[in-house]
Parts: structure tokens; sequence; C-alpha cells
């Protein structure tokens, strides 16, 4: 296994150097990790925001039933809407939340720990010099630090250099490579929180077992976070009485797209796709998602508010 950051294989150049390209993650076999159309299709996902419709689906939650009571019954998110929007997996042979590892997996956690540099213990007592190894003490934990330690020539490091990522080599078919990119992957587009900026290091172990192309249920794992986090929030609202702001971890472009699909009087104009070129066969297009629908600058503002169709069920589109 190799657990340093790669160096100058076969490079492009990428626009600011913030974030690995979504051109290189064909090289990172992240098909063969069963979350290759789910990868590809959130590093795309812009979607419209509207924080009054936020605060409709926040005010109406039920924690009891994890659904959104409305006038004629209730309505919520299903696996089949993470699977449709996200692409994320619904099966999966492995349970990640049972704790085990292969070693080989254990390896892979074990140089991802080792790269990021923690500045207090987990009992949260600053380290001692001597609990730290010689010769590597880490990279501060954010995206920008993680993503240039593992692929070493990407970001610029001085004005009006070139940020380069690398996107082909042998070191990229190593697991502990994927892992990384995956542990950025899952922190930033399907589990959101906290560290604001920085990898959530309690997805190691779930990047492992991703990394070595084992099946895992994702959408499961998404839709019982989002509701976990929207079952919290009356409370930490109510607590606040409005005094200070709420760091809301919650997934909004997802539930932005579930409104859409299913109020779509008030929804904004969908984007619209045409056949396939296929030769003047009018195939459709199968390289687009349903999301696809919902994001881009082609999506401009809502037709209307969802407080005046949600209680009305013949608006609602199974």
């Amino acid at each position: 296994m190799v657990d340093k950051p790669l160096l100058g294989y076969k490079e492009i150049v990428v626009e600011e150097g913030y974030f690995i390209s979504p051109k290189s993650v064909l090289r990172f076999q992240v098909e063969r990790a069963d979350v290759h159309c789910a990868v590809v299709n959130s590093l795309r996902l812009v979607i419209l925001r509207e924080r009054k419709w936020m605060d409709v689906v926040v005010s109406r939650w039920s924690s009891d039933s994890h659904t959104l009571p409305v006038a004629w019954g209730e309505i919520g998110p299903t696996l089949e809407d993470v699977g449709c929007l996200l692409r994320l997996p619904m099966l999966g042979k492995v349970d990640p939340s049972s704790g085990r590892l292969s070693p080989s997996q254990q390896g892979v956690v074990d140089a991802l720990r080792k790269s990021i540099h923690l500045e207090k213990g987990l009992n949260g007592v600053k380290k001692d010099q001597s609990e730290v190894k010689k010769g590597h003490s880490g990279v501060k934990n954010t995206f920008t630090e993680w993503a240039r330690y593992w692929y070493k020539d990407m970001g610029a490091s001085k004005a009006g250099e070139e940020a380069h990522v690398v996107t082909d080599g042998p070191g990229l078919k190593e697991p502990v490579h994927l892992a990384a990119f995956l542990a950025y992957w899952l922190t930033w587009y399907i589990f959101p929180g906290p560290p604001k900026d920085g990898v959530d290091t309690t997805l190691l172990e779930l990047t492992a077992i991703l990394a070595s192309w084992e099946s895992v249920p994702l959408a499961s794992l998404f839709l019982g976070t989002l509701f976990k986090r929207l079952d919290i929030l009356p409370e930490v609202a109510r607590r606040s009485c409005g005094r200070y702001d709420l760091p809301i971890y919650v997934a909004t472009n997802f539930l932005h797209m579930f409104l859409f699909e299913r109020f779509l009087r008030v929804a904004p104009e969908p984007n619209s796709f045409g056949a396939d070129d296929g030769e003047g066969k009018g195939e459709p297009c199968r390289n687009v998602c349903q999301s696809a629908r919902w994001s881009g600058s082609g999506v401009w503002d809502v037709r209307g508010s969802i407080v005046d169709v949600l209680d009305v069920e013949g608006e609602f589109v199974a």
C-alpha cells in the first residue's frame, strides 16, 4: 500500500486548484467502488436554493414519522428518491456500522489519519510532542490542504503558479489514494457537516471499505443522516430563541429537488433534454440523471410558493 502523496504523473491544468477536476474522476476506478455515477452526478450538481421553501420543511417536519404532515396525509423523501436524484447505491453487501475492517482496510484508515495534523488528542488534551511521529506531523485538516497533500502537484502555492492535479499513473490505483478522494467527496457532497472546512474523519472507515471495492448501501446512510439532522432542528431552533445563527448541516440541494419533482407547478422551469445524437434514431440521452433537470444556470426562480400547494393533494406528483 502506498501512503505517500503522488508526484509527477501525467497532469492537467485545474482552474483555481481547489478541487480535483471532474475529468480526473474516471481515472480513480470509482466505477469499481459502485459510486461512479453518484460522483459524476454530484460534481455537476448546482441547485437553486429557496430559503422560504426550506423554512416550510423545517417547521413542518415530524421527528416521529420522519415525514412532512400535510392536510391530506404525509409526504417525504424515500430511498427511491435518493437513488434517482443522487444516484447513490441502494443495495450493498457490507454494513459499515459493524466496525469490522480487514487488515488492508485498517491500513488505509491509518494512512489517512496519519496525514492529518491533530492539534488535540482524542480526549481533547493537546498532544505532547512525544506523541507525534518524528518526521511527520501531518497537514492541517482543510479541504485544500487535504487535496494538496494527497495529490502533490495540485494547487498553486504561489501567486501566478499554475495548479495541477495528477490524473494518471500507477499510484492512482492504490486504495489509499482512492479513499482520500472519496473522503473528500463524501464530506463535501453527501454527508456535509462539521468540520466546516475539512474532511470528516468519522467517514474514513467508510471510505476504506468503498476503496476496497466493496458495495455499501449509501442511499440508506444518506437518508438516515438526513432524517436525524432534520429531527434535531426544531429543538435547536427553540433553544436558540433567535439569538444566534444556527449551522444547519442538511442536504438542502436534495430536499429542493425532491420538492421540485413533487410540486411541478410552482417549481422552477426544468431543463429540457432532447433526443441523443444517436444518428437520428431519436434515442433518449442516457447520460442525463434526473437531477440534471434542476441543475445549472438554466434553472431560474421558482414559479410559486410551496405553501400554496403543499396542502392540495391534486398538486402532488406521485
